[in-house]
């Protein structure tokens, strides 16, 4: 890693590594050997459940994608690279992945398997960091990106890294009040996170709350051919909803990132 001497070599360094942070977890969720999560859902067959986690990746699966990304991602210079490739991967999968082809996404899913799971989680990934980009970018040019280190006001950065923090809170109440079909556990999570000062347990409510989000959606997908199936609708409320809350996640763990290496280098 270079010396540290801008504040955009601050952001950016930040971003990168926060970015291939989330890959690597994100991918790691998917793992077969890690899928406790959905190995008790109800209703399901031995059979039916032991063909659902065949189409999971492995462990190794995984370990190439994050390297290939690492590599990647190390190539990209600045945020105009990181847009390109941001904008390369989610064109890829975009039509796969389209909520306006549901069915066709599920066929997929079947045909495919893990290599399109992986693909679809990074393009998930990738198209919740491009906003992301976009506000760090918004943020440089009002401190200004050549400022060095040294002279950048900490109480500048967190205000505006903490006032997307609660736009990025408002969407999701809107998202989650405006939604009568979810029941109290959704409107819980939203007041903890909107009552709660400290970044880190927020980051914990967030995470606990998305991985309640990946289990609605598991038990939603996989009781899809039962009768009554699964209101679409709702499914793709929840997927809209887990989207701004890993945003939440993504904004969080990245604003920490920054403001502790601003704090380091003030210091």
């Amino acid at each position: 890693m270079k010396e540290l001497k801008k504040f955009k070599d601050l952001i950016f360094y930040s971003f990168k590594q926060n970015l291939l942070d989330s890959v690597k977890k994100e991918l790691t969720s998917l793992n077969i050997e890690d899928s406790t999560q959905v190995i008790g859902l109800p209703n399901e067959s031995e059979a039916d459940m032991q063909h659902f986690l065949q189409m999971l990746p492995t462990q190794t699966n995984i370990n190439e994608t994050v390297n290939l990304i690492n590599s990647q991602v190390d190539e990209c210079k600045d945020f105009e690279d990181l847009k390109l490739y941001f904008n390369k991967r989610i064109n890829d999968i975009n039509k796969l992945n389209s909520p306006d082809n549901f069915a066709q996404f599920l066929t997929n899913i079947s045909k495919e398997g893990s290599n399109l799971i992986i693909n679809i989680q990074l393009s998930n990934v990738f198209n919740t960091y491009l906003p992301l980009l976009s506000q760090c970018e918004d943020i440089l040019n009002k401190i200004g990106e050549d400022e060095l280190l040294k002279d950048v006001s900490y109480e500048d950065v967190y205000y505006l890294l903490n006032s997307i923090l609660e736009k990025s809170l408002e969407e999701l109440t809107s998202q989650v009040y405006d939604n009568n079909s979810l029941d109290e556990t959704f409107n819980s999570y939203c007041e903890l996170l909107k009552n709660t000062k400290s970044w880190d347990e927020k980051l914990e409510i967030a995470s606990k709350f998305s991985s309640h989000l990946s289990k609605e959606q598991i038990e939603s997908l996989q009781s899809i051919s039962q009768i009554p199936s699964p209101d679409e609708s709702f499914i793709k409320n929840i997927v809209k909803i887990e989207i701004i809350v890993k945003k939440i996640k993504y904004l969080l763990s990245l604003s920490s990132k920054i403001c502790n290496k601003l704090s380091e280098n003030i210091k």
